[in-house]
């Protein structure tokens, strides 16, 4: 598929009514997303003082089985939030790719191998429909053509309604998310990417790795912009 050109891209944008009033300034040259400094940039595009001083998350984090591995590029902190919010609520599918860009830095410098193929954490219909977006979707596509690694969104699926997950505990989560996902797809000798936005507990990823392995997945790796409260 080729890719969206850039004005068509920002009149898209526009069409959420809360970014009406920003298209002249985003069809003119464009300054850093977060402190709109005198360095000129591409639209969407951080500058490299901003880029130093974001919360990177140093190490290895522990895997929420049975992931094999987590590679996530940032602690849940000012000013990556705030991307992270902008891009999941307020129809910022750009934000979103940048968010991608982020986390295949992330992923050059600690993965230890690519998986075979990347697949986002799918969300339940009627809040795709309500955000406009799907935001994982978003964030996977740009980190596999940042990897040269092919993206399914098709092969999870999510299940019924589940309860929103914010200002639940682990336990709740796990039970509110249990059989929640389902592969649509035989998977046998694939190894999975799985992709989100911010891990807090690990249930959603545990979910969801459940439904690939029972698909035949070799192994499954989590990738994730954020780390919120999990360690």
């Amino acid at each position: 598929m080729r890719d969206t050109p850039a004005w068509l891209s920002t009149l898209i944008d526009g069409l959420n009514l809360d970014n009406w009033s920003t298209i002249p300034q985003r069809l003119q040259p464009h300054r850093c997303l977060l402190c709109a400094g005198s360095e000129r940039v591409p639209r969407g595009v951080i500058c490299v003082g901003c880029l130093r001083d974001l919360p990177w998350l140093e190490g290895t984090p522990r895997a929420p089985a049975p992931c094999a591995s987590l590679t996530a590029a940032f602690h849940y902190d000012d000013p990556v939030n705030y991307i992270i919010i902008k891009g999941k609520y307020r129809g910022g599918t750009g934000t979103c790719g940048i968010l991608g860009r982020l986390l295949a830095a992330a992923v050059h410098c600690r993965a230890d191998a690519l998986p075979d193929v990347f697949v986002p954490v799918p969300m339940p219909s009627l809040r795709v429909l309500y955000r406009g977006h799907n935001h994982a979707f978003w964030i996977a596509r740009e980190l596999g053509r940042e990897t040269g690694t092919p993206m399914a969104a098709d092969i999870l699926r999510r299940r019924g309604w589940q309860r929103p997950q914010q200002g639940s505990d682990g336990k709740t989560r796990r039970r509110n998310l249990a059989h929640a996902f389902t592969a649509r797809a035989s998977l046998r000798g694939y190894r999975v990417g799985l992709v989100d936005d911010v891990v807090t507990t690990g249930a959603t990823l545990a979910a969801a790795a459940d439904a690939l392995l029972a698909a035949g997945a070799e192994r499954v790796d989590a990738f994730a912009v954020a780390l919120r409260e999990w360690r």
